[in-house]
């Protein structure tokens, strides 16, 4: 998929599962930049795998109210 090699060339069943090798890629990295964050004394927030500083979520959140 992607650059390799199209999804209509897959079985559905194919596609899934790529798809989820991507997803747990996804959350490894994810976990990864959370430990940094945490070591640094950064607080985070993780909101629909993606890590937002506390004061740049605040000031997100205040923006859709």
């Amino acid at each position: 998929m992607g650059a390799k090699f199209p999804a209509s060339a897959l079985t559905e069943q194919e596609v899934k599962a790529y798809r989820e090798i991507e997803s747990q890629d996804m959350h490894k990295t994810l976990d990864v930049y959370l430990a940094i964050c945490q070591r640094m004394g950064v607080i985070v927030i993780v909101c629909h795998n993606y890590i937002f500083p506390c004061d740049c979520f605040a000031a997100f959140i205040s923006k859709l109210i």
